[in-house]
């Protein structure tokens, strides 16, 4: 039995943690001073 409204829901915080996470990450590099 399958809920695909809190699949789609869990999917798209997943892309969204994600998005969030490569911008984290490119700030990081960004601001790194060893670059």
């Amino acid at each position: 039995m399958q809920n695909t409204k809190s699949t789609r829901s869990a999917n798209h915080k997943l892309k969204m943690y994600c998005e969030k996470s490569w911008m984290v990450g490119f700030f990081m590099y960004l601001d790194d001073p060893t670059e």
